[in-house]
């Protein structure tokens, strides 16, 4: 009767094994990239892995993501993703580039924070920079967002 129970004890240790094995339960946590490669959470904000992260993003860009910006171009450096801007639509005399960045910087920190894809890279202390121009490269401004002010 005891051989009987011992198997399906043995079965269940290892299943427990299996999943505490990806449950990370014990410490053998990695990070797949968006390119399939597997890495640290320690070096997720080292450049070479930021510039892995960039690079696959640049495949889909440029991309609409309003009705006069674009997402031209993603860069990865150390501790941050810079996000390259383009106000798409030419900037008249009475365009205000400080009133436009005060409108748009609490909707890039709102969505910044709330992206489930940033989520990974504040909890490990890297950065998000959007970098704002106008269409003929004319630096409009830029906003930074912080892992603290996404409270991480």
């Amino acid at each position: 009767m005891k051989k009987i129970l011992i198997y399906p004890l043995l079965l269940l240790f290892l299943i427990i094994v299996v999943i505490a094995i990806r449950m990370n339960w014990l410490g053998t946590r990695q990070v797949v990239l968006p390119s399939g490669e597997t890495v640290d959470p320690k070096e997720l904000s080292s450049a070479e892995v930021l510039s892995v992260v960039a690079e696959q993003m640049n495949q889909v860009l440029p991309i609409k993501v309003g009705t006069e910006i674009e997402l031209r171009s993603v860069e990865g450096r150390q501790g941050e993703l810079i996000y390259h801007y383009v106000k798409t639509t030419p900037p008249s005399e009475l365009f205000d580039k400080n009133r436009f960045m005060e409108e748009i910087r609490p909707i890039v920190l709102r969505r910044a924070c709330r992206s489930q894809g940033m989520k990974l890279f504040f909890a490990h202390g890297v950065c998000a920079r959007y970098d704002f121009r106008a269409e003929n490269d004319q630096f409009i401004g830029e906003i930074i967002v912080t892992p603290r002010q996404c409270g991480y």
